[in-house]
């Protein structure tokens, strides 16, 4: 009998521990969804900043892309770095002769299309009817010189080059189908710096065998964007310009003054093409003054960099140097009772090292309305708020801050 009410006894504890422990359960349960919930929404603000930040350093530049795709159906002159006096890859008009020549002389002979690792004539060469062959870049022979071929529009044409990026130009580097690859690599490049004969070789090194690429036709400046990419060495360096001050002596009230601010400030924009990929040549690369008004960088307060919103201040995208800004506001401040203050009046400014990308688009041709994108660095300053600053006189205290208005 004494056994059956132990047995009770423990049945009615462990009940009663099962109870307790549901009951420590459920509390734990509840508290653990009440910090979820606060930690959720703590790391709903906390990080999605810093995610932005991350993904944008590291994973998201608006600069990833390809530049050489990006000209895709478009023509372009390709121009040779070393050499002072023949510039521009060029065919011959009736065979298959490759050179340089002194200009883009409209023939279309020094006009190219770069597509799948090629250089395909834009016309102009009577040898190589187009269509129903693409005249093409191809070496000779003994793979010293370059010579024009035809290659069927309707089937496969295989790569011949690579576009290796060097510097703020390209290599034109020739593939060897072959496996394994057989001989040394070959580059394309000016045998001479003032003639006009063309030599694969195979020193990458001199700029006689580097290149850039002249979009060619009439163009418009469809958006420029802004990113600071760290790794690039961009930075934000805030200059805060002092236009004026006022000295207030001390009175037994509070009083209003009218200040008016009417001063010239120095801003500054350069934009410089770093790819390889130039709209300088302005013989080949045409753009109005109206098409070419590029928006300036919308640097926030804290000195952040929008890359999806740009400022309302526009300068001209071939336009590099200072320029002045005139600044002009009348407002009012409040000077407190008993007190002597001074009051500083400065504009925030920003001395700036960005990355851009600008889109253009072709006004003319059968390419008319196709884009491409161009990137390069962005230096300026630019100025942003104008604010003031209230000290006390006797110790120089800052008392108040306010800004006045927006840019």
């Amino acid at each position: 009998m004494w056994t059956i009410w132990v047995v009770i006894y423990d049945i009615i504890c462990l009940t009663n521990n099962v109870m307790l422990m549901k009951k420590i359960c459920l509390l734990l349960i509840g508290l653990l969804a009440m910090f979820s919930c606060e930690q959720e929404n703590l790391e709903g603000f906390v990080q999605s900043g810093a995610e932005q930040v991350q993904t944008r350093a590291a994973t998201s530049s608006i600069a990833d892309f390809n530049q050489i795709t990006e000209l895709d159906g478009i023509p372009v002159n390709v121009l040779n770095v070393g050499n002072t006096s023949c510039r521009y890859l060029s065919a011959a008009p009736s065979n298959n002769v490759i050179n340089l020549f002194m200009k883009d002389d409209k023939s279309l002979r020094q006009r190219w299309y770069v597509r799948t690792g090629n250089l395909a004539l834009a016309g102009g060469n009577t040898s190589i009817s187009s269509p129903p062959f693409t005249p093409i870049i191809r070496p000779n022979g003994d793979k010293t010189e370059p010579v024009l071929v035809g290659a069927t529009s309707s089937s496969y044409i295989p790569t011949s080059f690579s576009f290796v990026p060097l510097g703020t130009y390209y290599n034109i580097k020739y593939h060897e189908f072959s496996f394994p690859s057989q001989g040394p690599e070959l580059y394309l490049q000016a045998d001479t710096r003032t003639g006009p004969t063309l030599k694969f070789k195979t020193p990458n090194s001199s700029d006689l065998a580097l290149w850039e690429f002249v979009p060619v036709g009439n163009f418009r400046l469809v958006n420029v964007q802004y990113e600071k990419v760290v790794d690039a060495g961009d930075f934000v360096n805030r200059r805060d310009i002092s236009l004026q001050g006022a000295v207030f002596p001390s009175l037994p009230n509070d009083v209003e003054h009218t200040i008016t601010v009417s001063e010239t400030i120095r801003e500054s924009s350069t934009f410089t093409e770093t790819s390889g990929i130039t709209t300088q040549e302005q013989s080949s690369f045409n753009m109005g003054l109206q098409a070419g008004e590029a928006s300036l960088p919308m640097i926030n307060i804290g000195g952040s960099v929008s890359s999806s919103t740009t400022s309302s201040k526009t300068k001209s995208y071939a336009e590099a140097g200072g320029y002045d800004v005139t600044v002009s506001q009348t407002f009012k401040v409040m000077i407190p009772a008993n007190t002597a203050c001074t009051v500083e009046v400065l504009k925030m400014a920003y001395n700036t090292s960005l990355t851009y990308v600008a889109t253009f688009e072709k006004l003319d041709g059968a390419e008319a309305g196709k884009k491409f994108r161009i990137k390069g660095k962005w230096n300026g300053i630019v100025s942003t708020f104008l604010y003031y600053n209230i000290y006390r006189a006797e110790d120089n205290k800052l008392i108040e801050t306010r800004i006045i208005d927006e840019q």
